[in-house]
């Protein structure tokens, strides 16, 4: 009887030892932010010092009621080894694959949160958490109701417009403020996908919510912001025909109501000169354009008549003889919108 109580204690005993190394072994890191975890984003990673170098701004004021910041570039240095766990939502990490702007929770947390020189400590965890929009967007968006004005440019490069020529044609983006930052190679975020472009250096417009116009000319920055007042939504809506076959007819092929789209195509048939020209083609247009008021109200509308060739666009006026041959870039903007 005896023998029998002592074996049950030790298998229990042992059961406990053995769940104890499980929970150890598989050290599963929650992207859960606590006082023994500190949330931070990537500032650069030295393989050679095995540190990574963080930005833990938001992390110092995160029970900061004031809505002022006390430190807007507070960092902090880590050390790792090989002890270090890596992890992330999809497995083990290596450290070489942490980029610039990374979000990441550490574990432990500094000793000291309040220096702004802090001594490098070692961190036991480190987990790749995922991120949201605004974080991914951070030092983009709007902080209030206004528009906030982002020009982005290559390294090594002055582009081609400064802030004098933003208080000269668009004196309203500085209500918002404008960022300058060059498009670094090795983020996190490959902004031209994110944000759809292609070339540099790129003016983008954002809310607080997101991305509402982009151009690389400050002469179409201007048109935007006179036709949309830089406040209002647009109470119009483009109506698109397309043709069918070969002949001149033509059915409803689609209605356009988002803003950006609007004041892009708005600010395409503004920009540059139209020519007085009696124009005509071989074919009949491709698309035939035009806007009408949301609100059902009945107006005389301009009817735009389109073509596509060889990447190009050309449109014409038929009522007033007015003709335009639209940039290869224009172009490709416009059929995206209108296709």
């Amino acid at each position: 009887m005896h023998s029998f109580r002592y074996l049950s204690r030790i298998i229990i005993g042992m059961s406990f030892i053995m769940l104890f190394l499980t929970s150890c072994g598989e050290a599963q890191i929650k992207p859960a932010s606590s006082e023994d975890t500190m949330i931070a984003f990537v500032l650069g990673v030295d393989m050679e010092k095995r540190e990574i170098h963080l930005d833990i701004g938001d992390w110092v004021n995160r029970n900061n009621t004031t809505g002022k910041r006390v430190d807007i570039r507070h960092s902090q240095t880590v050390s790792y080894d090989e002890t270090t766990i890596f992890d992330s939502e999809n497995g083990r990490i290596d450290p070489q694959d942490l980029k610039k702007g990374q979000k990441l929770v550490v574990s432990p947390t500094p000793a000291s949160e309040t220096k702004r020189e802090r001594h490098t400590y070692k961190a036991n965890k480190i987990f790749k958490a995922t991120m949201s929009k605004q974080e991914r967007w951070k030092g983009f968006l709007s902080s209030g109701d206004g528009f906030h004005t982002v020009v982005m440019y290559e390294e090594g490069t002055r582009p081609p417009f400064d802030e004098l020529d933003f208080e000269k044609h668009v004196p309203i983006s500085f209500k918002g403020g404008i960022w300058w930052k060059t498009d670094e190679e090795g983020t996190v975020v490959d902004y031209k996908q994110e944000f759809g472009f292609e070339k540099l250096p790129v003016i983008l417009v954002f809310d607080k919510d997101g991305l509402v116009f982009q151009t690389d000319s400050m002469e179409k920055l201007k048109i935007w912001s006179d036709e949309g007042n830089v406040a209002d939504k647009i109470a119009e809506k483009l109506i698109v025909l397309k043709r069918v076959g070969t002949e001149n007819k033509y059915d409803d092929h689609k209605e356009i109501t988002d803003n950006e789209s609007i004041l892009n195509i708005k600010a395409i048939l503004k920009s540059g000169e139209w020519e007085k020209v009696k124009f005509s083609k071989e074919r009949p247009p491709d698309y035939k354009l035009h806007f009408e008021p949301t609100d059902g109200r009945k107006t005389k509308a301009i009817l735009y008549d389109v073509w596509f060739t060889n990447g190009f666009a050309q449109i014409y006026i038929d009522a007033t003889n007015l003709y335009k041959k639209l940039s290869k870039e224009d172009s490709s903007v416009l059929q995206s919108i209108v296709s």
